[in-house]
């Protein structure tokens, strides 16, 4: 069994490869044709770059899809050869024979799901920033973290931090703000928690302040109204999506804002969305793997594809587009995802149990 493992491992891994490096060319190739016909700037070195990104965020987006077309084909093979017939009548069962596979599509979703905290965030926001900065139609953003502002006049300078910030709502987490004279002295300090920001304003709902000048200290400003001297029009230019915010990130602003009543929407359904999108390669495999061995037929796997592919890809996409489109909680589209985990969780007890040929 130690030598079939094997073999199916380098078999599915080669299809695997072949389906992604078609795929993959025909993305790099859609995206010089997008780069040359839709930017304002045609400089090879960015349009390298930016095919580069962009057959990077294809693979996270469509390796899924290939790992489950390579497992279908080499599936197909192993049945013309009779070898899942074989496998049966020494009293293996069908998971065995697929074993491979199913380990395959597992550790592509570990994968997916570690890379989509950090990596696939940072590909996806250098392929936003390209199109915003040299696309002849610009995009903006809603979300802003980790950055700091300065406003200057003639009387004073004041330097904001802001952990994150939402454009659209105003609502932000982590602000600190620095307010100094014409020279370097420092006139006041303020460390706020969390607040809402209008045009100039900011209100505060838990936070400290210091004024140097008056010699006070205020370790509740709950309530106040601060004003920043900056716009929120005039920083929305440096906003990014929450699609380009690390997941450990948005954990961390679905609890903060959950604790104040924030619309925590958006957060909760990019972080079950990324958990979706890691899953899809598990969730593709097992259906194409029972339904291969199972029925022994082509047609009917490639059907069982079409049909788990599309359902899959429906209710992953709930999840991103009813927060951020709808307005409304992703919470429900968890029922869905549910049944379909425990459709998921049969085929591989079915896999296991084996099945009349």
């Amino acid at each position: 069994m130690k030598l079939y493992n094997l073999y199916s491992l380098v078999g599915a891994l080669r299809l695997f490869s072949l389906i992604n490096l078609v795929v993959l060319s025909i993305s790099g190739m859609y995206a010089l044709l997008e780069f040359f016909l839709a930017f304002k700037v045609k400089e090879p070195s960015l349009a390298i770059k930016y095919t580069f990104f962009i057959v990077l965020t294809s693979f996270y987006v469509l390796s899924p899809i290939s790992l489950a077309l390579s497992v279908l084909l080499f599936l197909r093979r192993i049945v013309l050869r009779g070898l899942d017939v074989v496998a049966q009548s020494i009293g293996l069962s069908p998971l065995r024979v697929a074993l491979m596979p199913v380990v395959l599509s597992l550790l592509l979703s570990f994968s997916n799901l570690v890379l989509s905290n950090d990596f696939f965030p940072w590909l996806m926001k250098n392929v936003w920033l390209i199109e915003k900065n040299y696309k002849k139609k610009q995009e903006t953003g809603t979300l802003i973290t980790d950055f700091w502002f300065v406003k200057r006049d003639k009387d004073s300078k004041v330097y904001v931090y802001v952990g994150s910030l939402d454009i659209r709502s105003g609502t932000f987490a982590d602000l600190f703000l620095i307010k100094s004279g014409v020279g370097t002295e420092i006139q006041k300090v303020i460390s706020c928690d969390m607040g809402v920001w209008r045009g100039n304003l900011v209100e505060a709902f838990y936070g400290t302040e210091y004024d140097f000048v008056k010699g006070k200290f205020r370790e509740n400003i709950s309530g106040d109204t601060i004003e920043v001297g900056i716009n929120l029009k005039d920083i929305s230019l440096f906003a990014e999506r929450v699609e380009h915010v690390s997941f450990l990130a948005l954990v961390h602003l679905y609890t903060v804002g959950s604790k104040v009543g924030f619309d925590v929407s958006p957060y909760l359904g990019e972080i079950l969305y990324r958990i979706g999108m890691s899953l899809f390669p598990l969730f593709l495999v097992v259906p194409v793997s029972y339904s291969m061995l199972r029925y022994r037929s082509l047609k009917v796997s490639s059907l069982y594809f079409l049909v788990n592919a599309s359902l899959v890809w429906f209710i992953v996409s709930l999840l991103d587009i009813l927060p951020s489109k709808a307005g409304v909680s992703p919470l429900p589209v968890l029922f869905l995802y549910g049944i379909y985990l425990v459709y998921i969780l049969k085929g591989i007890y079915n896999l296991n149990k084996g099945f009349r040929l």
